[in-house]
């Protein structure tokens, strides 16, 4: 009992493991370099126009939705992918960490148009998992739209299982599909 509420108070008061908070890593893709950062409120311009780019002039989150996430440094991490050199950002993740349930609920995931189709959103989804693997969580999660055959057969590829429908889910009223991996190769 005395060890569950020591881990309970670590992650209310600090969830984050510190080398999450501030790091850089360089990583080679297909070939191609690039820089993963933990996202910062100077990087809030940046993320927006990627996620534009992604959705094709729409942007699913406003501007205030983004900020809000970025400053919840206690329980999101927002991972942006640079390439050095000129410093572009070419793709982000995110994701809210829910210590109760030990699960990782993916937010967010978008790369520029341009970079599409080059395994970037994959490796990014693999890093994540890594991360919640090393700090001990349990399980991933998040929404696909219904539409999104596309994004669907990547998370199947990794693994997840769609686990139900969210009907009228999104604004436009289309279907989401809950899909979520129990880290290690179950699901539920």
């Amino acid at each position: 009992m005395w060890k569950r509420f020591k881990n309970w108070l670590q992650w209310t008061l600090h969830p984050m493991p510190p080398e999450l908070r501030n790091f850089s890593q360089a990583v080679k893709i297909k070939g191609d370099d690039f820089v993963l950062t933990p996202a910062k409120l100077d990087d809030l311009n940046e993320v927006v126009a990627v996620e534009s780019a992604a959705y094709a002039g729409e942007t699913p989150w406003p501007y205030e939705i983004f900020a809000y996430e970025l400053n919840r440094q206690h329980d999101r991490l927002y991972i942006v992918m640079r390439r050095p050199g000129t410093n572009t950002m070419v793709g982000y993740i995110g994701a809210a960490f829910k210590p109760g349930l030990r699960e990782v609920h993916i937010t967010n995931i978008a790369i520029n148009p341009e970079w599409q189709s080059r395994g970037l959103g994959k490796f990014l989804i693999v890093y994540l998992m890594s991360v919640a693997n090393q700090i001990n969580f349990t399980r991933m999660s998040l929404e696909v739209r219904a539409s999104n055959t596309r994004a669907q057969q990547l998370y199947q590829q990794l693994g997840f299982t769609k686990i139900r429908t969210r009907h009228a889910y999104y604004e436009d009223q289309e279907d989401a599909f809950d899909m979520a991996l129990l880290l290690g190769g179950r699901t539920s």
